[in-house]
């Protein structure tokens, strides 16, 4: 299988396991997918690991390069100073 084509399984499986994918870039080589971005919390970094994990020919997956949250914020959340 092709690594753009695994790459596209994996955008796929991160959709199914309720991760936003739109904020997630996804490189795969050699076994190895490799996954960076924003997502909206940790729940969301371990869950886009599971989600790719379970792609065929995926062996390891590299979360290094995927942050939750925005600046230190998660999204969705008001910064203290915007809340009354």
């Amino acid at each position: 299988m092709s690594g753009s084509r695994v790459e596209q399984k994996i955008k796929h499986a991160l959709t199914r396991h309720g991760v936003t994918a739109t904020g997630i870039d996804v490189t795969f080589n050699d076994g190895t997918a490799t996954l960076s971005g924003t997502v909206s919390s940790e729940k969301d970094v371990s869950k886009a690991k599971k989600a790719a994990m379970s792609v065929r020919g995926v062996k390891h997956v590299d979360t290094s390069g995927l942050h939750a949250g925005t600046n230190g914020q998660s999204q969705g959340q008001m910064p203290s100073s915007a809340q009354s």
